[in-house]
């Protein structure tokens, strides 16, 4: 992987290329944008397209519960009044310390700003589960 230099920053934006979502990044399917020079050397290069992080996948789904039914929009507004904040959220170790409740945070705080939401912070009781940090049995023949 070769970093493009700084001066050639931002790169060219993939618009009006016909973006798809066809089981892989929607960039992905741009192949005229994939495929582009090495800055370094000059030889084939293909552009990354998995650009964003797995927790802002998993940090803003929770909002389409609120009305799951709906073909126009994500949610109603009247359903989001109703249903949110979530009364209480428990999650493993990897939520509470992660990016997970971060990236919902600024999700629900985006949607309060344009409107969307009425609260600006998604959880009401937030109970994060940590891991256990019991000595374990040991056998005292064992090398472990």
């Amino acid at each position: 992987m070769v970093p493009v230099p700084e001066e050639d920053l931002p790169g060219p934006p993939a618009r009006g290329r016909g973006l798809r979502a066809e089981g892989k990044s929607p960039l992905a399917t741009a192949e005229d944008w994939v495929h582009t020079t090495c800055p370094s050397c000059g030889g084939e290069a293909h552009r990354e397209t998995d650009t964003m992080d797995t927790f802002v996948d998993s940090s803003w789904y929770f909002l389409r519960y609120l009305d799951p039914h709906n073909s126009e929009q994500a949610f109603d507004r009247e359903c989001a009044d109703h249903w949110m904040p979530v009364d209480q959220y428990i999650g493993g170790v990897e939520h509470g310390d992660s990016s997970t409740l971060m990236y919902a945070r600024f999700f629900t705080k985006a949607l309060a700003d344009i409107s969307p939401l009425a609260g600006d912070h998604p959880l009401g009781e937030e109970a994060v589960r940590r891991a256990p940090r019991l000595r374990a049995p040991r056998c005292p023949r064992a090398p472990w």
